[in-house]
C-alpha cells in the first residue's frame, strides 16, 4: 500500500510538471466519457430501465392483424376484445383503452385536456394505486353511470391545488360534470401523457360491434406463461373468430407486444447507433492518448533505465505507468460525468418531442457503474500502449540511446503507426453512418408532401357531445367559424377537415365500386384507404393540388347526392384507364353504406410522413358525415401565428366554453415528422466531426514526433544535398500511407454498419458510392492537411543546427 501511495503521489508531480500534456490528455477522455455516459443515460432510460409497473416484463399490448393488408399493428375491435377476455387462459387479465381528450371548463378560458378512456380493470392490471380515492368499478364502466374521472397527480396539483378534500368535487368536462374518485400517484401518466381518465363505458353497439377496430387493449401474462405460449394461445382464438365470425373476421389475426417495446417504438435501433457511435469516438479518444503516452514515454527511456538499472522490476515500472494513467483516467472520469449531466440537459432539449421517455432520463447507479466502466476500460486500451513499449528493456542500451538521441525503437514506431490506422478506419467508420443518415435526410427533405406549409395555420376544435350531439348543431358551428374566419383580414381562405396530413392520426376505411361489391365479397375482402372528412374549400387552403373535376361545396349537404373526393393513386389503381368522374363507391364505414359518386380527383398527399408509399386515400364531405373533433386550416398573409388570437376570438364569439388547441403551422407539423430522422443524423454528425478532429490531431502528433526524432537523418540529408520538396515528399508520403490504409480498412467497416443502419435510410443504398467516395476523400485531404505542417516543418531544417544538436 506504501509503494502504490508513492507511485500515486509520483504520478501526480509529473502531470503537474507537465500541465499542457495533462490537461490535453484529461480533456480527450473526458469528451468521450462524457459523450458515452450522456447517450447511455438516454438509452438507460428510454430501452434498458423496466416500466413503472410492478412486473413489467410480463405486460403485453394486443394487436390485430390483417394479413392481405399488411397491417401488422391494428387496434382492435371491441366484440373480439369481449372474447378474447372470456376466451384466453395464457393471461391474469386484460384492460381496454384508448386516448381521448377533453374540454375543461373551468375558471379563465377553457383549455383542452389529454387523457384516456379506460376499462374498470385498467389500473389494478398495471398494477397502480390511486394515492387518493380510488378508482373505477365495473358498475360505473356503463353508459350513464360512467360520470367519474381520475385525476393525474400533476392536474390535481394544478387545477386543485394539491387539496387532500378533492375526492367527491366535481370537474366540468366536456360540458358535463363529473365527480373526481381519486388520483394517481405522481409520475403516471399512462397512456401517453395523460392528465385525467374516464370509464371507457362501451355502448351496446359498441360491445358487440367486429366491423369497427378503435380501441387499444392490455394484457398481464400469467406466471410461467411465455410471450411465444400467449401468442399461440390467441392466435389459436382468432382463427377460431374467424371461422364463427367469417363476413369480419377474415383475414384478421392477433399479435402479442411487450409493452416496452410498444412504448419504445422505432427508436431503439437508432439509438444503439448512437451508443455504437459514442463507443467508437471514446475508442479514438484512448487511441490519441496512448500516442500521447507513447510519445511521453520515449522522452522517458533514460529515467526508466536508469531505475533498471537501480533495481526496478518490469513488473514494478509498469506498476507506476499504470498508475499515471488510471490518474488521468480518473481525472477524465470526474470531469466526464460533469459534461454528461450537461450532456443530457442538451438532448433533452434538442430531442425530439416524439422520443419516449426523453424527460426520465437520470443519472442513476447504471450510468455511474457505466461511467466507472469507461474509465477502467479507457486506462486499459491507452494504459498498455506505455507499458509494451518497455516490455523489452535493456538498461544499458537504453541509456546509451537515451544519451545520445532519445530515439525510439522500430516496434514503438510500428505501433504507433497501427494505432493512427485505428484512428482513421474509426473515424471513416462514423463520416460514412453520418453520411448516409445526411443524405437519407436530405432526400427525405426533398420529398413533395402534396400539400403546402407556407403560411397556414392550423387548431383543433373538438365538440363536446352534451353540447353538439347531434350533425346539425356541429354543422352549424363549424359553417359559421369557417364564415368568420374568411372574413378576417389577411386570410386568403379557411376551411375545415377530420385528420390533417402527418397529425399522427389515421382512419384507414374499406370500400368498393359497383364492380366489386357485385362480385359478393366480404368486407375483409375489400381494398382499404386512407380516409378524412374535408369541408369546402380545404383543398384549396391545403394547396392540395386538383386534378380534375371539383372540390367540395356547401351544397354538398346531408340531403344532398352522396359524393366523395378520390386520391389520384385510388384512380389509377382502380379505374385504369378510365374517367372516375361519376363512378359510384360504397364506404362501409356503418350498416347499409350508400352510394357516393366521385365529383373530383386531388394529387396523393402524405399521410403518416414523408417516406410513406404512394397510397389509396377518400375524402367524405364534412357536412354529410359531421365529426365532433375538426381541425381549421387558414391560408394567411404574413406570420402564420400571428393569427392565433383572432381565432381564438372567433371560437369564443360562437361559444365562450369552446377551447381551442394544438395550434401551430403546417410547417411545424412537417418538421415534427422528420425531427427523429434529422436528430439521429445531427447526433452522428456531431461524433462524427469529433472523430475527424481527433483522428486528424492524432495523425499530426505521429508524423509531428516522427519528423522531430528524424532530425539528425534529415540534417544529414540535406547537407548532403536533398532538396526541400523531396524530404516534405518523404514525409507527406508516410502520413498518406497511414491515412490510407486507415481509410480503406474504414470503408469496409463503414459497409457493414450501413447494413445495420438499413431500417434508417430513406432513398440511400447502403453501399451508396457518392457517400463512400466523398467520406474517403474527405479523410484523406484531412490527413495531407495534418501531415503537411510537420512535413513543412521538416523540409525548413537547417542542417548546420541539426548535425550541431547531435
Amino acid at each position: 500500500m506504501e509503494n502504490l501511495w508513492s507511485d500515486v503521489k509520483f504520478a501526480a508531480r509529473m502531470m503537474a510538471n507537465t500541465p499542457g500534456f495533462t490537461a490535453v490528455a484529461v480533456v480527450t477522455l473526458a469528451l468521450g466519457i462524457g459523450a458515452n455516459t450522456a447517450i447511455f443515460s438516454v438509452v438507460n432510460a428510454v430501452l434498458l430501465r423496466p416500466l413503472p409497473f410492478p412486473e413489467p416484463d410480463a405486460l403485453v399490448m394486443l394487436y390485430e392483424t390483417e394479413t392481405q393488408k399488411g397491417w401488422t399493428s391494428h387496434t382492435v375491435a371491441p366484440g373480439n376484445y369481449r372474447d378474447w377476455s372470456v376466451q384466453n387462459s395464457a393471461f391474469t387479465a386484460m384492460a381496454a383503452f384508448r386516448n381521448a381528450n377533453y374540454n375543461l371548463t373551468a375558471k379563465g378560458e377553457p383549455t383542452r385536456v389529454t387523457g384516456g378512456r379506460v376499462s374498470a380493470g385498467f389500473f389494478p392490471l398495471l398494477g397502480v394505486a390511486p394515492q387518493l380515492g380510488r378508482t373505477f368499478t365495473a358498475e360505473e364502466d356503463q353508459p350513464g353511470r360512467d360520470r367519474v374521472v381520475v385525476l393525474s397527480d400533476s392536474f390535481w396539483r394544478r387545477q386543485f391545488g394539491g387539496d387532500l378534500d378533492v375526492v367527491g368535487t366535481s370537474v366540468a368536462l366536456n360540458n358535463e360534470t363529473c365527480t373526481v374518485i381519486g388520483v394517481m400517484p405522481p409520475g403516471f401518466q399512462f397512456p401517453g401523457r395523460a392528465e385525467l381518465w374516464t370509464p371507457m363505458a362501451f355502448t351496446p353497439g359498441e360491445s358487440a360491434s367486429r366491423g369497427s377496430h378503435f380501441i387499444n387493449v392490455l394484457a398481464r401474462r400469467k406466471p410461467k406463461v411465455s410471450l411465444e405460449q400467449a401468442q399461440t394461445e390467441m392466435s389459436r382464438i382468432a382463427a377460431q373468430l374467424e371461422r364463427q365470425f367469417a363476413d369480419s373476421n377474415t383475414n384478421w389475426g392477433v399479435r402479442a407486444v411487450p409493452l416496452l417495446q410498444v412504448v419504445v417504438g422505432e427508436v431503439q435501433q437508432g439509438l444503439y447507433v448512437a451508443l455504437g457511435a459514442v463507443g467508437l469516438v471514446l475508442l479514438i479518444a484512448c487511441v490519441n492518448v496512448a500516442n500521447l503516452l507513447l510519445a511521453r514515454a520515449s522522452s522517458r527511456r533514460r529515467e526508466f533505465a536508469v531505475r533498471a538499472v537501480l533495481g526496478a522490476s518490469r513488473g514494478r515500472l509498469a506498476r507506476q505507468l499504470l498508475t499515471e494513467c488510471a490518474l488521468l483516467a480518473g481525472l477524465a472520469t470526474a470531469l466526464g460525468v460533469l459534461l454528461a449531466v450537461w450532456g443530457v440537459d442538451l438532448l433533452q432539449a434538442i430531442g425530439p418531442s416524439a422520443l419516449p421517455r426523453i424527460a426520465e432520463v437520470p443519472i442513476d447507479w447504471r450510468v455511474l457503474l457505466f461511467t466507472l466502466g469507461a474509465g477502467v476500460l479507457s486506462t486499459l486500451l491507452f494504459g498498455m500502449a506505455p507499458v509494451l513499449q518497455f516490455r523489452r528493456l535493456e538498461s544499458s542500451e537504453s541509456l546509451k540511446d537515451a544519451g545520445r538521441t532519445g530515439t525510439q525503437g522500430p516496434t514503438t514506431g510500428r505501433f504507433r503507426d497501427v494505432l493512427v490506422v485505428m484512428e482513421v478506419a474509426l473515424s471513416v467508420v462514423l463520416l460514412v453512418g453520418a453520411g448516409l443518415l445526411l443524405k437519407s435526410l436530405t432526400h427525405l427533405a426533398d420529398v413533395r408532401p402534396g400539400f403546402a406549409t407556407a403560411d397556414r395555420l392550423t387548431a383543433m376544435a373538438v365538440l363536446p357531445d352534451a353540447t353538439y350531439g347531434n350533425a346539425e348543431r356541429r354543422v352549424a358551428f363549424f359553417d359559421e367559424l369557417q364564415n368568420r374566419l374568411a372574413g378576417l383580414a389577411g386570410v386568403h381562405s379557411a376551411a375545415m377537415a377530420a385528420l390533417l396530413p402527418l397529425s399522427g392520426a389515421d382512419w384507414m376505411q374499406a370500400f368498393g365500386d359497383e364492380a366489386i361489391v357485385n362480385r359478393a365479397r366480404t368486407n375483409s375482402d375489400l381494398p382499404s384507404a386512407s380516409y378524412a372528412l374535408a369541408g369546402p374549400g380545404y383543398f384549396r387552403a391545403m394547396g392540395i393540388q386538383l386534378l380534375h373535376g371539383r372540390e367540395f361545396a356547401f351544397a354538398d349537404g346531408p340531403g344532398a347526392q352522396r359524393v366523395m373526393i378520390i386520391n389520384d393513386v385510388l384512380a389509377r389503381q382502380m379505374f385504369p384507364d378510365q374517367n372516375p368522374i361519376g363512378k359510384r363507391v360504397k364506404i362501409f364505414n356503418g350498416p347499409n353504406p350508400p352510394w357516393r359518386e366521385i365529383v373530383g380527383v386531388v394529387h396523393e398527399v402524405k399521410v403518416h410522413g414523408l417516406a410513406d408509399m404512394p397510397a389509396m386515400q377518400i375524402y367524405e364531405p364534412y357536412r354529410q358525415a359531421p365529426s365532433s373533433s375538426v381541425s381549421v386550416v387558414l391560408h394567411t398573409t404574413g406570420r402564420p401565428l400571428s393569427f392565433a388570437a383572432a381565432l381564438r376570438a372567433q371560437v369564443a364569439a360562437i361559444d365562450k366554453n369552446q377551447p381551442v388547441a394544438q395550434v401551430r403551422t403546417m410547417q411545424d407539423i412537417l418538421d415534427r415528422s422528420v425531427a427523429q430522422p434529422r436528430f439521429r443524423a445531427v447526433l452522428l454528425g456531431v461524433f462524427a466531426g469529433v472523430a475527424l478532429l481527433m483522428a486528424a490531431a492524432g495523425l499530426y502528433g505521429v508524423m509531428a514526433y516522427t519528423a522531430a526524432q528524424r532530425t539528425r537523418q534529415i540534417g544529414l540529408r540535406m547537407a548532403l544535398g536533398a532538396q526541400r520538396h523531396v524530404v516534405l515528399g518523404m514525409v507527406l508520403r508516410k502520413g498518406l500511407a497511414l491515412t490510407l490504409v486507415g481509410v480503406g480498412i474504414g470503408v469496409a467497416a463503414g459497409a457493414g454498419l450501413a447494413q445495420f443502419m438499413r431500417a434508417l435510410l430513406f432513398d440511400v443504398g447502403t453501399t451508396d458510392p457518392m457517400t463512400f467516395g466523398l467520406v474517403a476523400l474527405v479523410m484523406t485531404l484531412t490527413g495531407l492537411v495534418a501531415c503537411y505542417v510537420p512535413a513543412r516543418r521538416a523540409a525548413r531544417v537547417d542542417p548546420i543546427e541539426a548535425l550541431r544538436c547531435e
